[in-house]
């Protein structure tokens, strides 16, 4: 793959490389959109939340957020740092635009 294979990475031209790169890095391990994933910490609405430069600096553990979180999630999220910088605007625009509420579980 090349330095942005990930944001190319696509399996038809109707995928969002963004997503691509969401699948590739697991996110669900930690995070959840339309009720997959680790629910904990859906991201369903996230764009309706947060602007671009600031899911950025979630997603990277920067300044911000980074003395927010314990040693093993500022470990993970560090490493999103280190993406090519076209995996990671992929993967911010992908986020920018959830913008549905979380699915609620059935009663």
């Amino acid at each position: 793959m090349t330095s942005s294979g990930l944001a190319q990475a696509t399996n038809s031209a109707n995928a969002d490389p963004g997503r691509a790169v969401y699948d590739a890095q697991h996110c669900v391990r930690c995070h959840a959109l339309a009720g997959k994933g680790n629910r904990l910490r859906p991201l369903d609405d996230v764009g309706l939340r947060l602007d671009a430069a600031a899911i950025r600096d979630r997603v990277t553990a920067g300044p911000s957020v980074a003395d927010q979180l314990d040693k093993r999630a500022l470990m993970a999220k560090q490493k999103f740092a280190r993406l090519p910088s076209a995996d990671l605007d992929a993967l911010i625009a992908f986020l920018v635009k959830q913008q549905a509420p979380a699915p609620t579980a059935p009663k």
